[in-house]
C-alpha cells in the first residue's frame, strides 16, 4: 500500500530539476612571482578557497539574480520593490555554493524546469569564469603598474645618485674634474 502511494505522489508532487558545475583553480592562478607584493598572502590553501568563495559569491549579486529571474521569467511580471526583494532571495536560495577542496568549487541551481535549469547553471558559469578572468587581468594590470612604479623610483634614485656625483664633482678642488664637468656643461 505504502509503495502505490509513494507511485502516485511522485505523479502528482512537482519535480525540481537541478544542474551544477565545478570550477576547478589551479593554485598557480594565486601565485605569481611577479604579484606577490600585489596580492599578499597567497600562498596558503585557506586563503585561496575565501578567495575563490568571495569571487564566486560576488558574481551572484543582486543585479545578475535580477538579470536570471527575468532573462528565464522566474520573476512575475510586475513586482514591488518589497515583492522584488522577496522573489531574489528565493531565487538566491535555489543555489547551492560550497567548496569541494582548496582547489574545487561547486556551484548547483534547482528548478522546476529542465531547459531552465540547465541554461541558468550555464549562464552563472561563464559569468564566474568572466569574474576569474577579468579579476585576473586587473591583477595583472597592477602588477604591471606596481612595477612601473618601482622601475621610476629606481630610474628617479639614479637620478639623484647620479646628479649628486656631478655636484660633488663641481665642489672637488681637483683642476681635472673641474674641466671635465665644465665641459659637459658647455
Amino acid at each position: 500500500v505504502s509503495v502505490l502511494v509513494l507511485v502516485q505522489l511522485s505523479f502528482i508532487l512537482p519535480k525540481t530539476y537541478r544542474s551544477e558545475f565545478e570550477l576547478n583553480i589551479y593554485s598557480k592562478y594565486f601565485k605569481n612571482a611577479l604579484i606577490q607584493d600585489v596580492i599578499p598572502g597567497m600562498n596558503s590553501i585557506a586563503e585561496m578557497t575565501q578567495t575563490t568563495d568571495s569571487m564566486v559569491k560576488e558574481t551572484l549579486n543582486d543585479e545578475f539574480i535580477d538579470q536570471i529571474g527575468k532573462e528565464f521569467n522566474i520573476y512575475d511580471k510586475e513586482l514591488s520593490a518589497e515583492s522584488l526583494s522577496k522573489a531574489r532571495e528565493q531565487l538566491r536560495n535555489r543555489f547551492e555554493l560550497f567548496s569541494t577542496g582548496g582547489q574545487s568549487y561547486k556551484v548547483s541551481f534547482s528548478h522546476g524546469n529542465p531547459l531552465v535549469t540547465f541554461q541558468v547553471t550555464q549562464k552563472v558559469m561563464d559569468e564566474v569564469r568572466n569574474t576569474f578572468i577579468n579579476s585576473r587581468l586587473e591583477t595583472i594590470e597592477n602588477a604591471k603598474k606596481t612595477i612601473q612604479q618601482k622601475l621610476e623610483s629606481v630610474n628617479v634614485t639614479k637620478q639623484i645618485t647620479d646628479d649628486s656625483i656631478s655636484a660633488n664633482a663641481l665642489a672637488s678642488k681637483n683642476p681635472v674634474v673641474l674641466k671635465s664637468e665644465i665641459a659637459k656643461i658647455n
